[in-house]
């Protein structure tokens, strides 16, 4: 069983890699390929100590929304300091340049896969 929460990607106009990023995401979308992007827990993070940070290839790249991050770090943290990353996934739907924010506005879904008990 798997759970899938969709999102729009946050915090992409303070991300320096943001455009770039967004644009190599956005053209492989556009050849109808997937496009997935790791997490990174920010249990240091002053403003939000829920907060998720998305990486693509490495790159920072924006953060879980808080209403997504706070409601899901209690399940996201515990799995991916246990090893069990490969049961999340975030999956990028779309990748559009928004001009009202000088970046590229992406939605996303964190998919959730149950571990496999063994």
């Amino acid at each position: 069983m798997s759970e899938h929460i969709p999102f729009i990607v946050r915090g992409t106009q303070y991300s320096v890699d943001a455009v770039p990023v967004g644009a190599s995401i956005a053209e492989i979308l556009d050849r109808g390929e997937q496009a997935y992007l790791s997490m990174r827990p920010e249990p240091e993070n002053d403003a939000d100590p829920n907060a998720i940070r998305l990486l693509f290839e490495g790159k920072e790249f924006g953060w879980v929304p808080n209403s997504v991050g706070s409601r899901m770090a209690d399940i996201i943290a515990p799995m991916l300091r246990n090893g069990e990353a490969d049961n999340i996934q975030v999956r990028v739907k779309e990748c559009k340049w928004d001009n009202a924010y000088c970046s590229y506005r992406c939605v996303a879904e964190l998919v959730i896969q149950e571990p496999e008990e063994g």
